[in-house]
Parts: C-alpha cells; sequence; structure tokens
C-alpha cells in the first residue's frame, strides 16, 4: 500500500477574522488535508485567537506586516520545516473554494506536475469586477510574452506544489508584495518544474481585497520588463 504524502493548507491572512474560521473548517472537511498553516500577518483583529481554537492548525504570527508575499515565505518555510510533501495556498477571505482542494492537489500528488494553478473560469460570471478582468488578460499576455510561458493566467492566489518545487525556488529573494505568485510561477518554470493549470471557480462577495491594482499593475510590468531584458541577454533554454 502507498504511502499517504503529507499535505498542508497554507493560508497568508491579514485582518481576517470574518471568515478564518468558517474557510478552515471547510478546508478540514478534505481528507487529503492534515494540517492548516495559518499566517496572522501582522492584524489587529482576532484572526490569531479564532485560528488557535484548531487543533490541526499550526500558527505563525508577524508582529508587524510583511506582506502578501511575506506571509507566503513564513508559509512555505514552516511547510518545509514540518516535512510536508504538498502544499496547497488560498486566500483566507473565501474567494476559493475548499471544496475544489482535491482536484488542484490531484496533479500534485500523482507526480504529473510539480506546480498546479487554479485557473479562475468565468471570471464575469463569478462576480469579478470588469476592470480586474480586464487587468488580468492584459497582465497575464504580456507576463507570457515576456517568460517564453503559456499560462491562462499568472494572477491566482490557489495553487499547489510539492516539496521538489518549494526546495528548488531561493523564495526568501522573492518580493513581499501581492506578485509574489508571479515571481513563484516564473522561477518554478525557469527551475524547470512542470507546471499545469486546473479550472476553478470564480467567487466573488463580501471579501474586500487590499490590492493597489495600479501599484501591482505597474510592478509586473516592471517584472515584465526585467524579464524581456534577461531574455535577450541569455541563450534561450530549451524546454523538454
Amino acid at each position: 500500500m502507498p504511502v499517504k504524502k503529507k499535505v498542508a493548507a497554507l493560508i497568508p491572512a491579514y485582518n481576517a477574522g470574518r471568515f478564518i474560521a468558517g474557510v478552515i473548517e471547510r478546508i478540514l472537511k478534505n481528507e487529503i488535508v492534515d494540517k492548516v498553516i495559518v499566517v496572522d500577518d501582522g492584524s489587529t483583529d482576532d484572526t490569531a485567537a479564532i485560528v488557535s481554537r484548531f487543533p490541526r492548525a499550526v500558527l505563525i504570527r508577524h508582529e508587524k506586516n510583511k506582506g502578501y508575499g511575506g506571509a507566503q515565505k513564513s508559509l512555505y518555510a514552516k511547510a518545509l520545516e514540518l516535512g510536508f510533501d504538498a502544499t496547497v495556498i488560498l486566500h483566507a477571505d473565501g474567494q476559493h473554494d475548499p471544496a475544489e482542494i482535491p482536484q488542484v492537489v490531484a496533479p500534485v500528488l500523482s507526480g504529473e506536475a510539480d506546480v498546479v494553478v487554479g485557473a479562475r473560469v468565468n471570471m464575469k460570471d463569478g462576480g469579478m469586477p470588469w476592470y480586474k478582468i480586464i487587468g488580468n488578460v492584459t497582465l497575464t499576455a504580456l507576463e507570457n510574452l515576456a517568460f517564453g510561458m503559456k499560462l491562462s493566467t499568472f494572477h491566482s492566489g490557489f495553487r499547489a506544489c510539492n516539496r521538489r518545487a518549494v526546495e528548488r525556488l531561493d523564495f526568501s529573494r522573492f518580493t513581499d508584495d501581492y506578485h509574489f505568485d508571479s515571481h513563484f510561477l516564473l522561477y518554478s518554470f525557469r527551475n524547470d518544474c512542470v507546471i499545469r493549470e486546473v479550472p476553478v471557480k470564480t467567487i466573488y462577495g463580501e471579501e474586500k481585497s487590499g490590492v493597489n491594482v495600479v501599484k501591482y499593475g505597474f510592478s509586473i510590468l516592471g517584472l515584465v520588463a526585467g524579464q524581456l531584458l534577461y531574455r535577450l541577454t541569455h541563450p534561450k533554454k530549451k524546454r523538454p
């Protein structure tokens, strides 16, 4: 009988007291998830106290807010420290459906992929604002062009990966800001990780994003410009 792989769900959380309990409860309904690791990223509400009520949750506290990327760095470091074979990261505000965790993690557990991106479908029907849809599509097209990749989105916080992928990345050098996800995917690709996409639902409800969309857009454009320069100054890497 094959040994069950240890899976951790990772949640970066900032002032998520209104949502976090429900999200954790729904995550733990999935039998494949062994632990939930939560970073309370300098919250001023009761996020930490709520997470502490769950015996299967591991709480990391940042005394000061380190940002979305900074929170992910702590989450991946803790998952490596605790010896998990695979991780799946999702937002604390209910923007992703925990019931979809098995389908996102499946290609990682089967060995088909090192990294899996939950690609949101029906963004308009899911309530995503039109300006975010346009921004998502436009920035993804530019990133694919600059990075030499073919993803339908770089801007999903619902992502699974195996231990091998995380160990290959020097994620401590990535941004602490919201474009951490793009850094993660770009350097996974550069390190020959197999990346797959799985369709997931688009959910926009009561959650309130802390993303400054203008700043985020310019951050992505800066990353795109840097990678275009990189590709011009380095020989083209052959893909298998």
